[in-house]
């Protein structure tokens, strides 16, 4: 069953949020709106399962009910499922003693269900909320990547992303919720340990408008070191490598930023004694594994390089 009442705000607690953070000048553009124009849609509300019409509160200030003191849940009659936003510029900004709400008659699971489609339906959330969003379902309720994919409305893919963020150390997903750590960035980090995050994290600080494809090969240079007194040596030196601008042009530790495959066959470089050499034998490498697109392209290239006296045919 489903009322539209006006209810009074003294009554209404908000519920299990997914959503932490609420801009305050966000909050204030909104009470004005609402003042201006009235509530365009009423809050979502179900009873409160805790709530106890018996409590009251004794003479030290106590409820009678739970003992706690001050003002606790078992004075609610209702609480927020969908709407906090409202309820705070309404209650909070305004002062207004009601407010219109729908009341549902919802359990943990279906209010939950209906919280999370508000809140990635309208972009509410920062990355880690969303994660946390997530992982909640997925633990509380036994929600598995599908049910939460067609609850949300957003794709596996993203879900599998954003619940990699559970595994970043607290400074990362603070970093990440004010926006100072990219996404795409954060979800590079995720398999790193502790300590290697913190590492990526400094290199990422310490650098200016480092290429996502770069920071991904310095990270993945991290996950290969094990040894940890070469964990920090690896350390200073991309460090000095950022603020000195001298990435290594190189060697082992060399990073192109350039787009690579992980679908066609690696080159090969045994017993190659030239680059020319060793990019003739790829192209007939991928020729004979079917990629003759991918062949016809690097042979342009190689033809371009021979043809400006870049390289020579040295095989």
């Amino acid at each position: 069953m489903t009322q539209i009442l006006n209810l009074q705000v003294s009554q209404i607690i908000p519920g299990n949020n997914d959503r932490r953070d609420f801009d305050p000048i966000g909050l204030q553009e909104l009470a004005a709106s609402i003042s201006e124009h009235g509530l365009a849609q009423p809050i979502t509300v179900r009873p409160h399962p805790g709530y106890n019409p018996d409590a009251r509160d004794d003479d030290g200030g106590n409820c009678t009910a739970c003992g706690e003191a001050g003002r606790c849940t078992c004075h609610f009659r209702f609480e927020i499922v969908a709407g906090e936003r409202r309820f705070r510029a309404v209650s909070q900004i305004l002062k207004l003693e009601t407010i219109p709400a729908i009341v549902r008659h919802l359990s943990d699971e279906e209010a939950s269900a209906i919280m999370l489609v508000e809140n990635t339906s309208r972009t509410d959330l920062n990355p880690i909320e969303e994660a946390n969003a997530y992982n909640e379902r997925r633990v509380r309720f036994g929600w598995d990547i599908p049910r939460i994919s067609k609850v949300a409305g957003v794709s596996e893919d993203l879900i599998k992303r954003r619940l990699s963020l559970i595994s970043l150390i607290p400074d990362a997903q603070h970093l990440v919720a004010n926006g100072h750590l990219p996404i795409g960035h954060a979800e590079a980090i995720t398999d790193l340990d502790s300590n290697r995050q913190r590492i990526a994290i400094r290199i990422h600080s310490e650098s200016e408008g480092m290429s996502l494809r770069i920071f991904k090969g310095i990270v993945g240079q991290l996950l290969q070191e094990q040894d940890q007194d070469g964990l920090f040596d690896l350390e200073n030196f991309w460090i000095n490598q950022v603020q000195q601008d001298t990435m290594p042009t190189r060697g082992k530790r060399a990073i192109l930023d350039v787009p690579t495959r992980s679908d066609i066959p690696e080159p090969e470089f045994i017993n190659k004694v030239s680059a020319s050499g060793i990019i003739l034998q790829y192209i007939k490498d991928l020729e004979t594994s079917g990629f003759n697109q991918e062949a016809a392209t690097i042979g342009t290239l190689l033809q371009g390089l021979v043809k400006l006296n870049f390289m020579s045919i040295t095989v």
